[in-house]
């Protein structure tokens, strides 16, 4: 069995951990950084990449970007797991964003991100939904938050890839330019 193999996503991170996401005071995601076990996988966690989608312009005046191409990856394994999460609702079942697994023989696997199955938006109430296909990694709170009855959380979904011999060289990640906005924290193969 070999280790896992977490990608390094540092050069592609739009924002870090403690930053004002979408510039509103206080709206930070406090996971704790670095090399650490979210759901009982083995994540490398130093920020995130949050893609666009319909509304997040207008709700933030930021220029997110619409996807993230060629992130090296470099490994082989029976699993690709994601630490993810999405800002904004969405219609259960709307698919706002995929995973593009690029392979060494030139195949290409596209992974879809799911509202409501893979992910749902990391700020939380008591009674909304959690993705059926993902599990809760992290949840925490912020100062924004705390005062609204929300908490946050992001979640960590597993693929199991039918190419365990052939060496996963790079991926993308894409937004479907819906309400809700995928963001990506971390990635694990193994």
């Amino acid at each position: 069995m070999t280790s896992p193999v977490t990608v390094d996503l540092t050069d592609v991170y739009t924002t870090t951990l403690d930053s004002e996401i979408h510039h509103k005071p206080g709206n930070h995601l406090p996971v704790p950084p670095g090399v650490g076990t979210f759901a009982g996988t083995t994540f490398d966690v130093g920020g995130l990449i949050q893609l666009s989608g319909s509304i997040s312009k207008e709700k933030t005046t930021l220029d997110f970007p619409s996807s993230v191409t060629d992130i090296p990856v470099h490994a082989i394994g029976t699993a690709v797991h994601f630490l993810h999460g999405s800002s904004w609702h969405d219609k259960a079942g709307t698919t706002v964003g995929e995973y593009r697994l690029h392979y060494a023989d030139g195949l290409v696997t596209v992974i879809p991100i799911v509202y409501g199955g893979s992910v749902v938006d990391w700020w939380f109430m008591d009674g909304d939904a959690l993705p059926r296909d993902a599990v809760v990694a992290w949840m925490g709170d912020h100062d924004r938050t705390r005062g609204l009855g929300h908490t946050i959380q992001v979640y960590a979904y597993t693929w199991a890839n039918p190419r365990v011999d052939v060496e996963i060289v790079s991926m993308d990640f894409v937004s479907a330019g819906q309400e809700s906005a995928p963001f990506l924290m971390a990635v694990t193969v193994d």
